[in-house]
């Protein structure tokens, strides 16, 4: 019976254009990378993000060129150097997925049993660089900058100076706004000492930044914050 797929392993085993060989390693349903920085642990992350929106891509059925050309823009997007390797994905339908590499450009996709799979849990990732709203308010004004262009285009544009990752991430908290804050959410913020009665949260393209409203209607700007607490909004908002 087809099912949602969810990324279970993944084994990388490239170089890069510096000929840094990067070593094979298991990513398993619940793993946690320690290291010092520069170690490799975000490569492991992105790859991880990259292989499912490639399974997307796979599982909506499209061309096998279509699918060699977006996965090239995807690894453009996502990768700062080129790679030598090969990528692979196992899912825990069954499914499995390689993205074969050669000094960055993509030259084979291996897919295998995606009969078995209907849909794919999409992974989420956003870098360090996106942390704050400080720096998604600099995203936002480049935004306000391209608003005369149709969605595509922008999207474009902004993928041009921005990570794939980080773009989809943030046009998704400003897709889904409004959100209304439940008691669960209210609770949660608690632990962290945010204590206000928050009843929702939007996004001030003009302004561009985001900002929550109380029950006594007093708006509250991200970049008001300290850069802990904008850190814990943008992880909650970006989950839901």
């Amino acid at each position: 019976m087809n099912k949602v797929a969810s990324l279970e392993k993944i084994t990388v085993a490239t170089k890069d254009e510096d000929n840094e060989c990067i070593n094979a390693l298991e990513l398993n349903l619940l793993t946690l990378l320690t290291g010092k920085n520069g170690t490799g642990k975000t490569f492991y992350l992105v790859s991880s993000y990259v292989l499912s929106e490639v399974a997307l891509l796979v599982v909506m059925g499209l061309p096998e060129q279509a699918i060699i050309e977006t996965t090239q823009f995807i690894t453009d997007s996502c990768y700062i150097k080129k790679l030598t390797g090969r990528i692979e994905g196992f899912f825990d339908t069954g499914s499995y997925l390689a993205i074969h590499l050669e000094d960055g450009k993509v030259t084979e996709i291996t897919k295998e049993d995606w009969d078995k799979s209907e849909s794919v849990r999409g992974v989420k990732y956003m870098s360090a660089a996106m942390r704050t709203f400080e720096s998604i308010g600099q995203y936002l004004f480049s935004r306000k900058l391209l608003a005369s262009m149709s969605q595509a285009e922008m999207f474009m544009a902004l993928c041009k100076n921005w990570r794939l990752y980080d773009v989809k991430h943030i046009e998704g908290m400003v897709t889904k706004m409004p959100i209304a804050f439940d008691d669960n959410f209210k609770e949660a913020l608690k632990k962290f000492e945010i204590t206000d009665d928050i009843v929702s949260v939007d996004v001030d393209l003009e302004k561009c930044d985001f900002f929550y409203t109380t029950s006594d209607n007093k708006q509250t700007y991200m970049r008001t914050l300290g850069s802990g607490h904008q850190s814990i909004f943008n992880m909650m908002i970006g989950q839901l």
